[in-house]
């Protein structure tokens, strides 16, 4: 298993950012990993998803949402990168709202199966990190793009 984690602040309300999150018939839109991601969001309902060519072609998937527990939480797993449990991945997604109005997002993402242990080395990992940065970054951009608000400097957490 091996964990990314990307966190950054989004000038817009929670509930918005909550609402870009949860609305995976549009992450096509914002997320250049993904072909489509189809279907309802509650609690253990099984979207399916194409992911982009790895190598020779797209992969169909499905995932599972596995934690709505609260308005502020997404949880994304099982994710099946590669086929037979070979190569998975889990995000999760939390908000908390700042004194501005803004949110802070934090992305966390988590790999598991056989070939987990190749996000662990260098270039993989990089490759990896990047992907989930540039996620919170998209999100980030949809959620501002749909619901600014007005926040005098909007900057990241980290990186």
């Amino acid at each position: 298993m091996h964990r990314l984690n990307s966190q950054i602040k989004v000038a817009a309300d929670p509930a918005d950012v909550y609402k870009v999150i949860v609305d995976l018939n549009n992450y096509h839109e914002w997320n250049t990993q993904l072909q489509h991601l189809k279907g309802q969001v509650f609690e253990g309902a099984r979207p399916k998803v194409r992911l982009k060519p790895l190598y020779y072609r797209s992969i169909q998937s499905s995932l599972l949402v596995s934690d709505m527990s609260t308005s502020n939480r997404l949880g994304l797993t099982d994710i099946r990168i590669l086929p037979f449990g070979l190569l998975a991945l889990d995000c999760i997604f939390t908000l908390s709202s700042n004194n501005d109005g803004s949110t802070n997002l934090h992305l966390h993402q988590q790999y598991k199966g056989f070939l987990s242990n190749l996000i662990k080395k260098p270039r993989r990992f990089r490759e990896a990190k990047k992907s989930c940065i540039k996620m919170a970054a998209e999100i980030k951009r949809r959620s501002e793009e749909l619901y600014h608000l007005d926040v005098k400097e909007v900057t990241p957490i980290s990186a």
